[in-house]
């Protein structure tokens, strides 16, 4: 854990630096990294992150993805919040929320904003 700190710390002293008003008191209480091999996984299912703010940055050359995950590679970011009273289990992966998570983003219409994959993109937005 510790190598993964001191990859990951100078990059949020930056980003504090750069987005004071954005990340103000938040502190950093979680990091994912993620590799995937789009013939063996689909990316990760419908889920609400436990976070005040979200940052996704994306690290692989774009010439490095095949045409599949050209077109349909990024990130869905939907519109409908959980309910506040949703515990974390309720609001992630798997569970017997899957069919509440469903409904929840049928009844908006699926709202959403889909950002297209694209080499060293940050994504920032208010979180579930």
């Amino acid at each position: 854990e510790l190598a993964h700190f001191q990859l990951i710390e100078p990059t949020v002293a930056e980003l504090r630096r750069a987005m004071p008003r954005v990340l103000c008191s938040h502190r950093l209480t979680a990091t994912w990294m993620y590799k995937y091999d789009d013939e063996m996984q689909a990316g990760i299912n419908i889920h609400a992150d436990e976070a005040a703010v979200n940052l996704n940055i994306w690290l692989t050359p774009d010439e490095a993805l095949s045409a599949a995950d050209s077109a349909e590679g990024g990130l869905v970011v939907y519109t409908e919040k959980p309910p506040a009273s949703w515990t974390g289990a309720q609001r992630n992966h798997g569970g017997d929320n899957e069919a509440a998570r469903r409904r929840l983003l049928e009844e908006s219409g699926f709202r959403n904003v889909t950002v297209p994959y694209r080499q060293n993109r940050l994504l920032v937005f208010e979180s579930g």
